[in-house]
């Protein structure tokens, strides 16, 4: 026996030296598929990603806008409030008017009817004050159409022109804005005859 190394050789046949250039061709097909597949994936991905993303802004702007609905709602809401109190408060100055007038031509021997009278009307007074009701002091001051209603204007040499002077009805502010203009008697320049 010979003690040195040798090498075993298996014989290959024909057909399998055929074969190995084949095997070779397709791995090399495979990796070619496996790169284009990954490439497919990572399109695939970056398009999900990308959706992902719309369909979240999507999401965000959806929750904004319904942010701002929901103010818008409140908004309209808290006005529709305010201009219902605002008429309910233009219908007690209708009362407090009338009470006023009753006070005006209450006969003072009856003090008992003109008492209660006063009663109700301060108590109406400070009901309107308590809402943020406020009476206009027209009278000396100069005629603003903003708070004052003119209904006549006197010739007088007495106040300066378009000076308020008298008070037809009371006019009121609600919160600095105006709830009723002051019906007022304004100075004109005196007639000359």
């Amino acid at each position: 026996m010979n003690n040195h190394n040798s090498r075993i050789r298996i014989p290959i046949t024909m057909h399998e030296e055929e074969a190995i250039p084949e095997q070779i061709e397709a791995q090399d097909e495979l990796n070619e598929t496996q790169e284009i597949g990954c490439a497919e994936l990572e399109e695939e991905l970056e398009a999900a990603q990308q959706e992902a993303n719309d369909y979240k802004d999507k999401y965000l702007r959806a929750q904004a806008e319904m942010a701002n609905f929901k103010k818008r709602l409140e908004r309209r809401y808290e006005e529709q409030v305010e201009e219902e109190k605002k008429h309910l408060l233009l219908k007690f100055l209708s009362v407090a008017d009338n009470l006023e007038r009753a006070l005006n031509h209450a006969d003072l021997n009856e003090d008992g009817l003109r008492g209660g009278i006063q009663l109700t009307y301060q108590e109406l007074q400070h009901l309107l004050a308590q809402e943020g009701v406020e009476q206009i002091e027209p009278e000396g001051q100069p005629f603003d159409p903003s708070y004052h209603e003119a209904v006549a204007i006197i010739p007088t040499s007495e106040a300066e022109a378009d000076a308020v002077v008298a008070e037809i009805q009371k006019g009121y502010l609600y919160r600095d804005q105006l709830l009723r203009p002051a019906k007022v008697h304004v100075a004109g320049a005196p007639k000359h005859e």
